[in-house]
């Protein structure tokens, strides 16, 4: 759901609450190529972007301190999914810079659809948020953007 209260830039974060069973999996997702109604606002089209100017993307995540971990995924232009691993180690909102270079591809499921080839195909067109470990929880995630670090 949208947030108003916990921010970090702009009107709203995005507030994840979770109840996640030991054999559960959940998840939530911006992007295009999606079957859910409006995922796809994004202020440029992934095609528009000029990707190799950068080579990060950056998120504000507000952590609780819980040790949990939360997986956050890109698809590729191939349908390929790449997955960065956050953790909530602190307290508040922090910037979390996830390099392309750190991505991994999903050895555990990919899309029937995907061209599974190893290689980060750009445009990047969605990303989702997946918490990794049972249990309650809250989490605020603001910012997602791409840049260009040193």
């Amino acid at each position: 759901a949208a947030d108003k209260k916990h921010k970090a830039c702009g009107e709203q974060s995005i507030k994840m609450e979770y109840d996640l069973k030991p054999s559960g999996y959940m998840w939530m997702a911006r992007g295009f190529n999606l079957d859910v109604k409006g995922a796809n606002a994004w202020e440029i089209k992934p095609e528009d972007i000029f990707w190799s100017r950068y080579n990060a993307i950056s998120i504000s995540m507000y952590g609780a301190n819980t040790g949990g971990v939360i997986a956050f995924d890109i698809k590729d232009a191939q349908g390929e999914l790449w997955r960065f691993l956050l953790e909530d180690d602190f307290d508040g909102w922090r910037e979390v810079i996830c390099p392309f270079k750190h991505f991994f591809d999903r050895q555990d499921w990919q899309p029937d659809d995907a061209e599974v080839n190893g290689v980060l195909d750009f445009p990047i067109v969605s990303f989702q948020f997946e918490p990794r470990l049972p249990g309650e929880g809250v989490y605020y995630f603001d910012c997602v953007k791409v840049i260009k670090t040193k």
